[in-house]
C-alpha cells in the first residue's frame, strides 16, 4: 500500500531538521511517555481503493430499504427534483475563485442574492442570511442575536424539537445565560405557563410551527404576550410547510429560522444541512462589526463553510408557485410525516396518522409564496 502523506521520508527529515529537531516525536516532548503507545495499532492490513468500494457495497446491499420512512424527527429522504443537482452546477453559479476577486465570484454571489430573496418571501421577513450549520444552530444563534445587557433569559417552548432545545441550552451555557423550557399541555405550549413566565429578563421566546407533535400552536396569541412583555418572538417553521401556512411575520415574529433540509437536500447521514434565519429589519452594524447582517459577501460565507452552492435547491426549481401546490399535494395526499409524529400524545391532535397536520383556518390564505410582485424586477444575473 502506498502512503496518503504526499511528501517523501527525505523530504520530512528535511523539514524536522529546518526546525531544530531529528523525529516527529520530539514535536511532542512534553507528553508523559507513559500516555505513549509503544506498539502497533492492531488493524487488518490497508485496502486498495477498488477493494474498499466492494466490501462497502457488499454491506450496503444488505440494507432494508423503505418506500416510506415516518422516522427521522425533522429529516427526511424528500423527493428531489433531478434538475435540483444541475443548477448549482451551471458555470454562472459555480465559480471556485479565490473569493476576493469579485468579478470571478458574481455566479456564487448571484445564488446567494437568489437564496436570500426566495427565503424571504417564504417567510415575510424583510433580511436574510446566507444560511448557517443547521436548523437548531440558527435557533440557537437567533435566540443569542436577542439578548442584550439587562435582558439575559431565554423561553423555550418544549414542544420544539429536542435537537433545538439541546442546542440552545449548550450555546446559553457557553455564555452562563440561562434558559427555560416552557411546559407543554395537550401537546402544545402552555399558553398560561408563558405569560407567568414572561418576567423583565425575558430576552426572547422560541416556539416552533408546526411543533415537534405536528400540532399547530396558537403563535399569534403568543405573539402578543410575548411583545407585550418586552421581549422578541423567534418562531422556528418549515419552509415547505410556509407554502400553504401563514408567515412568521404574518403570526407576529420577529425573527423567523428553520432547517432547510426539505428544499432540497439529500439525508447525507444526518446532516449538517442548513439553517435559515430571517428578520423583520437589518440592525445597523455596531463598532467592531465587520459587516452589515444579511450581507452576502462571499468572503464571510465561503471561509466559514457557511454556503453550500445546492442550498438553493427545491424552491429555484418549483417557481412562483410551486411550494404551495407542493405544500398542498403533500397535505392532501403523501406521506410527509412531522417530526415527532411516533412520540405524538394520545389526543384529538389532527396528525392524520402521522402526516402534514390540517392547516387550521385562515392559514391557507396566508401567503403567495414566491409569486410576490416585482419578483421579476429584481437586478442581475442569469434567471434560475
Amino acid at each position: 500500500m502506498g502512503s496518503y502523506v504526499p511528501s517523501t521520508q527525505e523530504q520530512r527529515q528535511e523539514m524536522l531538521q529546518a526546525i531544530g529537531l531529528k523525529a516527529f516525536k520530539d514535536l511532542y516532548k512534553d507528553v508523559p511517555e507513559s500516555m505513549y503507545l509503544d506498539r502497533p495499532l492492531d488493524l487488518p492490513e490497508g485496502q486498495s481503493e477498488l477493494e474498499v468500494s466492494r466490501a462497502l457495497n457488499a454491506m450496503a446491499r444488505k440494507n432494508r430499504v423503505y418506500d416510506a420512512i415516518l422516522r427521522g424527527a425533522g429529516a427526511y429522504d424528500h423527493y428531489i427534483p433531478s434538475i435540483v443537482k444541475y443548477i448549482p452546477a451551471k458555470e454562472e453559479f459555480l465559480t471556485a475563485y479565490t473569493p476576493y476577486q469579485a468579478e470571478m465570484s458574481q455566479g456564487v454571489l448571484q445564488s446567494i442574492f437568489e437564496y436570500q430573496t426566495e427565503i424571504c418571501e417564504l417567510t415575510g421577513m424583510d433580511v436574510s442570511n446566507a444560511s448557517v450549520y443547521d436548523g437548531a444552530t440558527a435557533a440557537a444563534e437567533a435566540c443569542a442575536m436577542a439578548r442584550d445587557r439587562k435582558r439575559r433569559l431565554t423561553l423555550v417552548s418544549g414542544a420544539a424539537h429536542p435537537d433545538v432545545i439541546n442546542t440552545v441550552r449548550t450555546y446559553c451555557y457557553g455564555t452562563n445565560d440561562e434558559i427555560r423550557v416552557i411546559p407543554v399541555k395537550d401537546g402544545k405550549t402552555d399558553i398560561e405557563a408563558l405569560r407567568a413566565m414572561l418576567t423583565p429578563e425575558v430576552s426572547a421566546v422560541y416556539v416552533q410551527q408546526p411543533n415537534f407533535y405536528g400540532l399547530f400552536e396558537d403563535a399569534e396569541a403568543m405573539a402578543v404576550h410575548v411583545h407585550e412583555a418586552g421581549a422578541l418572538y423567534i418562531l422556528g417553521v418549515n419552509p415547505i410547510a410556509l407554502g400553504i401556512m401563514k408567515t412568521p411575520r404574518d403570526m407576529g415574529a420577529d425573527i423567523a429560522v428553520g432547517e432547510g433540509q426539505p428544499l432540497g437536500l439529500p439525508l447525507g447521514y444526518g446532516g449538517p444541512y442548513l439553517g435559515f434565519m430571517e428578520g423583520l429589519r437589518p440592525v445597523p452594524p455596531g463598532p467592531g462589526a465587520a459587516h452589515p447582517p444579511g450581507e452576502g459577501r462571499q468572503q464571510h460565507l465561503l471561509q466559514r463553510g457557511a454556503l453550500r452552492p445546492d442550498r438553493r435547491g427545491i424552491p429555484g426549481r418549483h417557481g412562483p408557485r410551486g411550494l404551495e401546490g407542493g405544500g398542498g399535494k403533500r397535505h392532501g395526499q403523501g406521506p410527509l410525516p412531522v417530526p415527532g409524529a411516533l412520540h405524538a400524545p394520545r389526543r384529538e391532535a389532527p396528525l392524520r396518522g402521522g402526516l402534514l397536520p390540517r392547516v387550521p383556518p385562515g392559514h391557507a390564505q396566508g401567503r403567495r409564496n414566491l409569486g410576490g410582485p416585482g419578483r421579476e424586477e429584481y437586478p442581475g444575473g442569469p434567471r434560475l
